[in-house]
């Protein structure tokens, strides 16, 4: 017997809560309208599409000598590498390519198309610069490709 009393109370509770949910749905129903008004969408003025000139974005960087050996006489340890060549190449199209050199201070730039580049550096004493080659992706921001010669003793 305790268990159909318990079983019964369950039942009533539920169903007081479950009415007592469906009455305030119906009052929240009654007070709120179910949609909106209906306005037109605003339509901007059709206007022909505008093509953007094509422009060229920069791709610039410094190159340095890194000396790996104890150093005397207050010697600098990293100096700019001047007339150090920089070659841009395609990554999938190999016929593009672009090349130029840094200059005093180790700078150099070149203006490439938006595009996927490897970029290499070489001077005449085949140093081995770090990193030995660069991917660059230039969009519609100025890129930086940085290298260091390492001049080992």
């Amino acid at each position: 017997m305790p268990k159909r009393v318990l079983l019964l109370s369950f039942v009533a509770v539920f169903l007081l809560i479950f009415s007592h949910q469906i009455s305030s749905l119906q009052t929240f129903a009654q007070e709120a309208p179910l949609t909106a008004p209906i306005t037109p969408p605003i339509t901007p003025p059709i206007t022909p599409p505008v093509t953007p000139p094509i422009s060229f974005f920069n791709l610039v960087g410094k190159v340095s000598y890194k000396q790996l050996w104890k150093l005397l006489h207050n010697a600098k340890r990293v100096f700019p590498a001047e007339d150090v060549v920089v070659k841009v190449e395609g990554f999938f199209n190999k016929n593009v390519k672009f090349e130029t050199t840094t200059d005093a201070d180790g700078n150099y730039g070149l203006n490439v198309p938006p595009g996927l580049y490897k970029v290499k550096v070489s001077d005449e004493e085949d140093t081995f610069f770090v990193p030995p080659l660069r991917i660059v992706p230039i969009k519609n921001i100025q890129k930086h490709a940085n290298f260091q010669g390492l001049l080992f003793p």
